[in-house]
């Protein structure tokens, strides 16, 4: 105790471990702020941690200028070794730790998404929809070979990194790892933005980012067609668009979601008098219908929807019925009562048959298809002008005022009337809509047994 250097390194310890925990907790929260590191739990934490042992410090520097600077060598050593011990574990070891385990095990820190506030119904829509796409699936080329890809620029625009490679007719782009091509980048969204072939033009449709998409320096709106030599920006890099080998002309189906984006003249896979319709066969609007015209069809009580359904079981953007290559689908759109299908709840996009019965809410829809299943996918391709024309000088390019027999909305199109049902007098009414006959504009299909009358739906 007697020693002079001992009072020197006392002071030194407890007034250099309170600096050392004090620039510790600084430290760390530079560290966590500029280079977002860690969660905001962890560094909060940390640096709680690192203020609490600078808090522990004022004990040792007390001890320091009262009980050693007037008593000395008189002392206990155990007093002694316990200042000590103090000074080490909270003054130096302890901060010194914690900063030196942030620094190296951190983890960039990922903010929360935010981009999901800022995009329009029609985006999160496409966005949902585009995620159970069957076109993801779908390649383009023989033994699933690239069609295209984005190859990663450096300052000097030359390759650097391994390309984006495109195989299938829709890739989706993001963060999250449901997404086709996963990208590990801070600046980029959870589902960012997705590229599709549509009638052998590739076209890209940003979801609405947070850090947006660049094509050619120009900020991405609305669907782009993408061409050779194209600059497009994601995130923090820069790729450069180019097309690898012609799409097989049997691909060129339009599978867009948002319908007349961008101008695009919209396509249609069946002639008007040969379109799929859905009937309501139960709920306030029954016995109305809708022919299934657009490529998209949202069903809900919005009046963004092309099918609107005044019922309160009926969610805002409840259901959709996307028209694909080989037939029409539905998808449920993340609705409050779910969307079902033959009374069995759909969760991935389910393929219609002619008869089934779409159930939104306490609403019930009949899919009628005049023709049968096999030639509905195989259906030429026609302009969707011819496709719009009114009827019965009605302005509506959805609903329409074709007559419809009873027989219509409680049996499939492809089913023989009954023997002793009397098809000459079914007629009804519907608000300004008259049902009357028209069994000669049926096409008959199989012959299959359903029961005569509308079975009631839970």
């Amino acid at each position: 105790m007697d020693g002079t250097a001992f009072p020197a390194w006392v002071d030194v310890g407890s007034f250099g471990g309170l600096t050392c925990a004090v620039v510790a907790a600084s430290g760390l929260a530079i560290w966590a702020l500029v280079f977002h590191r860690g969660t905001p739990r962890q560094s909060a934490l940390a640096i709680l941690v690192c203020l609490g042992s600078a808090a522990a410090m004022i004990f040792p520097v007390w001890w320091d200028q009262t009980r050693f600077v007037f008593f000395g060598a008189s002392l206990d050593v155990a007093e002694v070794t316990l200042v000590l011990a103090w000074i080490t574990i909270f003054g130096w070891t302890l901060p010194l730790g914690i900063l030196t385990s942030y620094v190296a095990l951190a983890e960039p820190h990922k903010p929360e998404e935010r981009a999901a506030v800022k995009r329009s119904p029609q985006l999160e829509a496409a966005m949902r929809l585009a995620i159970a796409d069957p076109a993801r699936y779908d390649s383009i080329n023989k033994d699933d070979a690239p069609w295209a890809q984005l190859a990663i620029l450096g300052d000097d625009e030359t390759g650097g990194g391994r390309p984006l490679i495109l195989r299938k007719r829709l890739t989706l782009i993001g963060r999250e790892v449901d997404n086709d091509i996963v990208l590990n980048d801070e600046r980029i969204s959870r589902h960012h933005a997705e590229i599709r072939l549509d009638h052998r033009l590739a076209v890209l449709l940003d979801f609405g980012s947070m850090n947006g998409t660049l094509i050619n320096h120009q900020r991405v709106s609305q669907p782009v067609p993408l061409k050779r030599g194209d600059i497009v920006e994601l995130g923090a890099r820069r790729y450069l668009f180019s097309v690898i080998d012609a799409a097989d002309g049997s691909h060129s189906v339009d599978t867009a979601k948002v319908p007349g984006a961008n101008g695009a003249k919209r396509r249609q896979t069946l002639p008007p008098s040969v379109l799929p319709t859905l009937v309501v066969v139960q709920g306030e609007a029954a016995g109305s219908r809708w022919t299934l015209l657009d490529p998209v069809t949202g069903i809900g009580r919005d009046s963004s929807c092309q099918i609107q359904l005044p019922d309160a079981t009926v969610s805002r953007r409840h259901a959709q019925i996307v028209r694909q290559s080989d037939g029409y689908y539905a998808s449920d759109l993340e609705s409050n009562n779910g969307t079902h299908v033959n009374d069995e709840e759909i969760t991935t996009p389910r393929r219609l048959l002619n008869g089934d019965l779409v159930q939104v809410g306490t609403v019930a829809l009949r899919f009628v298809a005049p023709l049968a299943d096999d030639d509905l996918a195989r259906a030429t391709t026609i302009d969707d002008d011819n496709a719009h024309q009114p009827s019965n000088g009605h302005s509506s390019s959805s609903q329409t005022t074709v007559p419809l027999t009873h027989e219509m909305v409680i049996r499939p199109a492809d089913m023989p009337p009954d023997a002793s049902a009397d098809t000459d007098t079914a007629t009804g009414t519907d608000g300004d809509r008259d049902l009357g006959e028209d069994d000669g504009a049926m096409q008959h299909g199989d012959e299959h047994t359903v029961d005569g009358e509308t079975t009631p739906l839970d």
